[in-house]
């Protein structure tokens, strides 16, 4: 007859490393949603800031024409926006892009976000999010 001492402890060794690779996993992944929810509620209130920049110049001079506004340096309203929000310090490497057609603003937020866990084992882990967000001018038609 065979005795099967220790047979308990390899089944609760594999249950706890299932567990721990599971942890790892949800923490990681919760760590990149919140940091897209984060990034998505900044490029809204940026892509709002943008669309709300006129062209002054051109309303003044008489050149901006029809019944829109036109929208003025959307770019420097973004960064603007970004800087008083303070998501360039949340996530050191933030790239800020913005475009405009004339009546509506686009913005686009990417940065690295670090995995937790997984940056445990590899320090360099990390997880590309970007987001875009796109505003009309309330100066229009």
């Amino acid at each position: 007859m065979r005795r099967d001492e220790g047979s308990v402890s390899v089944l609760v060794l594999g249950l706890v490393l299932v567990l721990v690779a599971l942890v790892t996993v949800v923490v990681d992944v919760s760590a990149v949603f919140i940091a897209q929810r984060s990034l998505s509620g900044a490029a809204d209130a940026a892509a709002v800031a943008a669309a709300g920049a006129v062209d002054e110049d051109a309303v003044y001079r008489g050149t901006a024409g029809g019944a829109t506004l036109p929208l003025g340096d959307v770019r420097s309203a973004v960064v603007e926006q970004v800087t008083a929000a303070g998501v360039g310090q949340r996530f050191p490497g933030l790239a800020v892009d913005a475009a405009s057609d004339g009546t509506t603003a686009t913005v686009v937020l990417a940065a690295d976000v670090p995995l937790p866990f997984v940056g445990v084992v590899a320090p360099d882990a990390s997880w590309r999010v970007e987001v875009t967000a796109s505003a009309r001018s309330p100066y229009g038609p």
